[in-house]
């Protein structure tokens, strides 16, 4: 036997979840993020949708230095330091290069979005 429950929004699901909650801390575009994500999908709460798991395993928050220079290689750890190191000029440069982030991003993991200062992405 098996039971359907339709919801608008997959963030709805998550409050009943020990970890899955969390996700409805992040900043408003990122859960919106999420539930386009699972938009239109049947989810199994005992397999890998479940806001627990999808928390814990898939769910990473990551500094701009980590995504620019360690998971899409943008640029090397000296150049991150030359240019951005006691220089504010970060956000800038985020928001200038952020469709080739994106898209460069999206080759790796799933991106969510970019919001106060961190990286959002499934992988």
């Amino acid at each position: 036997m098996s039971v359907t429950v339709k919801v608008d929004y997959y963030s709805s699901l998550c409050d009943s979840f020990m970890y899955g909650k969390k996700f409805l801390d992040l900043p408003e575009k990122i859960v919106d993020a999420i539930d386009d994500y699972f938009d239109g999908q049947e989810i199994d709460f005992s397999g890998w949708a479940n806001p627990d798991n999808v928390y814990i395993n898939l769910y990473y928050v990551e500094s701009p230095k980590t995504v620019l220079v360690d998971i899409i290689g943008f640029m090397t750890d000296i150049e991150y330091e030359e240019h951005f190191l006691g220089n504010d000029g970060l956000e800038e440069f985020i928001e200038l290069w952020m469709e080739k982030i994106s898209e460069r991003l999206n080759e790796e993991v799933t991106f969510l979005g970019y919001a106060d200062g961190e990286f959002h992405f499934f992988q």
